[in-house]
């Protein structure tokens, strides 16, 4: 079995441990996101593709779900002697390593792809890590408000923690990139391909906005995991994200803005029961198979099974989408990072009238809810809620958006 994979960090890192169990026998593609990639002191940064690395192969701080075992900060006490800027992002010693080592092989020439290559020789995680594209490609925020400033991803999310809302979210340099090579063809062999509990708007919307991408992920069977629980995010600040680009923070909103000409099944948590109609036909989302189980990813065999449910999910016309007419990939200017028009299908009737259990449509905006301000919460890997160290400051999105106690974000679910 083939499986293509479009990963954010953390929580996808956490999720492809899972589907490694869940599927032993599988080839499988990760296509990571580089929106969030940032160059910090001359050295260029790849916070998810590192994340999924370190974690598949090893090194991670199980802890914080970002960074390196056993890491110090000697480079980073120094630099802040000098004075040296910015002193929100910091890099520990080892992980100082990497991006020096990726920094000189691509000052030398060779391809954000063939460097990643290079560096998961060391980590063998056990999965073939591609970058989306090799072109640069940068997540920026333009802040609502006078002047509408805009800023790095990075600078919003790690130093202002989204505090400011976003008028806008673009992939910057989407619209001239190219996908990796090796993307297109792992979509296409793909036997399935999935999205993890990621963020829907920075990592694999960031993704899809990458010309060629979208497309050919429509022509696949392409099965979700919601990254909302309980109409907030699992951990960190996707509803920022989501307001900014008008989607409201519910597994059902999620999958609507996904929309039917993309995916085909969607799992959302058992507390998000009451967003899904199992016998509605609202025709905006019909065609899309919704599944409810638990999806806090506790532990490695609660991670498990999520994936492997993910793996198993039947489509609702059993098979991918290659017949589909899909909207032009091709776009002029910076690519937002906004809600979908995706072309809608018709559900398939003889399914519906078979298999009327796998054959659950989500409601559309009916059935949605706001999001209450205090909504959001930041659950432990039991599942109960705590009290926030930092303001704001101490969450880690499911896709992986990272945080530490000195109030520093390196955006990564």
């Amino acid at each position: 079995m083939r499986i293509t994979v479009l990963a954010g960090g953390v929580g996808a890192a956490r999720y492809l441990r899972g589907l490694k169990r869940a599927a032993p026998e599988a080839e499988i593609t990760v296509v990571g996101n580089t929106g969030d990639d940032i160059t910090l002191f001359g050295l260029r940064v790849c916070p998810d593709l590192d994340t999924v690395m370190y974690t598949l192969g090893g090194g991670i701080n199980e802890d914080q779900g970002w960074g390196r075992h056993g890491e110090t900060f000697s480079i980073r006490a120094e630099l802040a002697a000098y004075g040296a800027s910015p002193d929100w992002f910091t890099l520990g010693d080892r992980d100082f390593a990497t991006h020096i080592l990726r920094s000189q092989l691509l000052a030398q020439g060779q391809p954000l792809s063939a460097v990643t290559e290079v560096l998961c020789r060391r980590w063998q995680p056990g999965v073939r890590l591609l970058p989306m594209s090799d072109d640069p490609v940068e997540t920026h925020v333009t802040l609502d408000g006078p002047g509408e400033r805009e800023v790095h991803f990075q600078e919003w999310w790690v130093r202002m923690h989204a505090a400011t809302p976003a008028a806008r979210i673009t992939a910057s340099g989407a619209d001239q990139a190219r996908p990796a090579p090796g993307v297109l063809e792992a979509i296409s062999d793909a036997d399935v391909v999935l999205f993890p509990p990621s963020n829907p708007v920075v990592s694999i919307g960031t993704i899809l906005a990458v010309p060629g991408i979208r497309a050919a992920v429509a022509a696949k069977k392409v099965i979700g995991v919601s990254p909302i629980i309980g109409g907030a995010p699992v951990r960190g600040m996707a509803d920022a994200c989501l307001t900014a680009i008008g989607v409201e923070t519910s597994a059902a909103a999620v999958a609507a803005h996904y929309g039917p000409g993309l995916i085909d099944g969607w799992l959302v948590d058992d507390q998000d029961k009451a967003t899904v109609d199992i016998l509605g036909d609202d025709p905006a989302l019909a065609g899309i198979a919704v599944r409810a189980l638990p999806l806090l990813m506790r532990d490695l065999p609660a991670t498990t099974a999520i994936a492997r449910a993910a793996r198993d999910e039947r489509a609702p016309d059993g098979h991918g989408r290659d017949h589909r007419q899909h909207p032009g990939a091709q776009r002029k200017g910076p690519v937002r990072v906004g809600p979908n028009q995706n072309q809608r299908r018709d559900p398939d009737e003889a399914f519906a009238r078979e298999q009327p259990d796998q054959h659950c449509q989500l409601q559309q905006r009916k059935y949605l809810r706001p999001q209450r301000p205090d909504a959001r919460r930041d659950r432990e890997p039991d599942g109960q809620q705590h009290e926030a160290r930092h303001p704001r400051t101490d969450h880690e999105p499911v896709d992986g958006r990272r945080g530490t106690q000195d109030h520093r974000r390196r955006a990564q679910l």
